[in-house]
């Protein structure tokens, strides 16, 4: 038996109320979901408003057949510290919003515990030969050039790695398998075997991924600088100053480097780092680092290689 049209009539219900992350930092972007369900015999429109501390923010018309549901969601930004009060749809739930410092000394404790990771990093110094080659002095005509140096691997704290070391200057590329063990490196050579180099790991301080972590924990004029997603992950951007990482003998002074760092959403870790430092007096030279960190606290063993006798 057919219900009369007049008997037919939608009847929506919210349910689901999710808040993504669960803590918020000013500025950040807030998802806000529900599920909406049409539970009646009749298709209809719903207005769906999302209130913020008891006033409207926005609203959707969510239009939906007989039987039919869908998941609906919106941005919220807050520009307020403290506890802000969310409903939608009846359902009711509060989120805490904190400062950006607070949510930056967040980051700084988590990644001061981590005891490994997985990161990809890339150097690269332009100018002067004198400057830019002069921790190795292996240019003796005064020319512009500019290398590169990229490291990727596992880093197992305090003083443990393995990985990829590709030096480049043109026209000079190298490209080895390496791994540190304190002060001690040890290089893999084109046969396959390994050595102890007589470069001690120290010559590597100043690119090291803990070298770089420690200049990010020294960041000042700390500003927010949006969102973006890195490797899946919703990340948060900071801009700052920080005190050059490369140091380069023949410069002398004082020179901030521009750094931005993106931090997770919701695990409050560094995933991406840049840092750009410019060194304007009688000779420019320039310095670009941009590193990448992923698969924190895995386990990971890094041990010497066996080193062969020839």
């Amino acid at each position: 038996m057919l219900m009369p049209a007049a008997c037919r009539s939608p009847n929506f219900e919210v349910s689901n109320l999710t808040i993504t992350p669960a803590q918020a930092v000013v500025q950040e972007t807030v998802v806000v979901a529900v599920e909406v369900a049409n539970i009646g015999n009749r298709s209809g429109d719903y207005n769906l408003a999302v209130k913020v501390d008891g006033e409207e923010y926005l609203n959707q018309v969510v239009t939906l057949a007989a039987g039919a549901s869908e998941t609906r969601s919106f941005n919220v930004i807050f520009r307020e510290v403290g506890t802000h009060h969310i409903e939608i749809g009846g359902l009711q739930r509060d989120i805490e919003v904190i400062s950006l410092e607070a949510a930056w000394n967040e980051v700084k404790e988590n990644m001061s515990n981590i005891k490994s990771f997985h990161f990809a990093q890339g150097l690269t110094v332009s100018g002067p030969s004198s400057i830019v080659f002069s921790i190795w002095d292996i240019l003796e005509e005064e020319i512009t050039t500019t290398y590169n140096i990229v490291l990727e691997g596992d880093f197992l704290l305090p003083d443990r790695f393995k990985g990829t070391m590709e030096f480049f200057a043109p026209p000079l590329f190298t490209s080895s398998e390496m791994v540190i063990i304190g002060n001690d490196l040890y290089e893999q050579v084109p046969d396959g075997t390994w050595r102890k180099s007589v470069m001690g790991a120290e010559e590597l301080s100043s690119i090291y991924p803990t070298r770089v972590l420690e200049i990010v924990s020294e960041i000042e004029d700390l500003k927010w600088r949006g969102m973006e997603e890195i490797e899946g992950i919703k990340c948060s951007i900071i801009e700052g100053s920080v005190r050059p990482m490369v140091a380069l003998p023949l410069l002398e002074g004082e020179f901030l480097g521009k750094i931005r760092v993106w931090f997770g959403q919701e695990d409050r870790m560094i995933h991406r780092i840049t840092i750009e430092s410019s060194y304007a007096e009688e000779q420019p030279t320039d310095v670009y680092l941009e590193a990448v960190f992923t698969d924190f606290d895995q386990e990971i063993t890094i041990e010497p290689p066996a080193v062969s006798s020839s």
